[in-house]
C-alpha cells in the first residue's frame, strides 16, 4: 500500500512540475524580491523534494528557485546551521505528522 501511495503521488507531482517550471521563471513569484507567498511555496516544494526527489528531475527553474530562497541573507545562516542540518531529515511542518521521511505516519 505504501509503495502504491508513493508511486501515485510521485506521478501526480511530476505531472504538475511543468506548471511550477513556468511560474518560477522570475527570481521570485512576483518579481525580484521575495514576498510572503515565496516562503509558503518554498516550504511546500522543500517537503515535496524531501519525499519525492525523482519528481524534480529536469525541473531546473524549481531547483534554482529553492536555492535562491535558501541563499537569502537572513536565511542563509539558518540553512547552514547545525540545528537545521540535524533536524532537516526528521521534521515535517504539520503538527500531526510523526516520523521520518522514510516512515511517515499521520496520527
Amino acid at each position: 500500500k505504501q509503495w502504491y501511495q508513493r508511486r501515485v503521488r510521485g506521478v501526480r507531482v511530476a505531472e504538475r512540475m511543468p506548471k511550477f517550471e513556468k511560474l518560477l521563471v522570475k527570481p521570485f513569484i512576483l518579481g525580484d524580491s521575495p514576498v510572503y507567498v515565496d516562503f509558503l511555496l518554498y516550504e511546500y516544494l522543500d517537503q515535496l523534494l524531501r519525499f519525492l526527489p525523482n519528481a524534480f528531475e529536469g525541473s531546473d527553474n524549481v531547483l534554482a528557485y529553492l536555492k535562491r530562497v535558501e541563499s537569502l541573507p537572513n536565511l542563509r545562516e539558518w540553512f547552514l546551521s547545525d540545528d537545521y542540518k540535524n533536524d532537516r531529515a526528521f521534521k515535517v511542518n504539520a503538527p500531526i505528522a510523526v516520523g521520518t521521511a522514510n516512515n511517515l505516519c499521520i496520527s
